[in-house]
């Protein structure tokens, strides 16, 4: 699984879920068994690090459409929100650069 991409981790997000990893009725996979809980957790981490890839690439749209619209303080809100997400230094340097 691809940990940078999205679309790859949202992919298997979903296989995880159809296949019983997120709580399944039986089994080895029953809720409360050591592999359901290490699945959910697995799962868990998975969902965290998909929102922040979607936030950081949010901000990062966000930032080049601020730098666009030469609009200087919605330049500074989307370096500050940009810098928070863990935006690439070469993103934010260009957003710096704009100012």
């Amino acid at each position: 699984m691809q940990a940078e991409d999205p679309s790859r981790l949202s992919a298997a997000i979903a296989a995880a879920k159809q296949s019983g990893l997120a709580g399944a009725s039986g089994g080895a996979f029953a809720p409360g068994s050591m592999v359901a809980t290490s699945g959910a957790a697995a799962l868990g981490q998975a969902k965290d690090r998909l929102r922040a890839l979607q936030a950081r690439a949010s901000a990062a749209r966000e930032l080049g459409d601020a730098q666009q619209s030469r609009d200087v303080y919605r330049l500074r809100a989307a370096l500050a929100t940009a810098k928070s997400a863990g935006v690439a230094e070469a993103e934010l340097a260009r957003g710096q650069e704009a100012l």
